[in-house]
């Protein structure tokens, strides 16, 4: 049954981009929203970590966090300071270095990219 949702899936998505004249960026941020909204969460890391540096012209932010891992093992890092991107639709205003925040992480186009992060009180 999955394999015959993701063609139609595929097939819908291409024609939004035709009909509506969307740039691949905006297909691909709406691609994202999609997956996210769906929810596989073997795919994601919950996790806390203190903001070092925050860049929202890229989008991204470096934190630096524990041991972190998905149960499926997809995404697996040392504790560590690491630059994350971040995604396009995510807010960084507000976030400062030295904020403790908790954030969901998801591999997306190949980069383990930040869909989520709140500063915590």
């Amino acid at each position: 049954m999955t394999l015959a949702v993701v063609p139609s899936f595929v097939l819908a998505l291409a024609t939004l981009v035709a009909a509506t004249g969307i740039d691949g960026n905006e297909f691909m941020d709406r691609l994202q929203a999609i997956q996210r909204s769906r929810g596989d969460m073997s795919a994601h890391v919950h996790a806390q970590g203190r903001v070092e540096e925050v860049d929202p012209s890229v989008p991204s932010v470096t934190l630096t966090h524990s041991e972190i891992g998905s149960p499926d093992g997809r995404i697996w890092m040392p504790a560590m300071r690491m630059t994350f991107h971040v995604s396009s639709d995510v807010p960084l205003a507000g976030l400062k270095r030295g904020d403790i925040v908790r954030y969901v992480a998801q591999r997306l186009k190949g980069a383990v990219t930040i869909t989520e992060i709140r500063p915590q009180p």
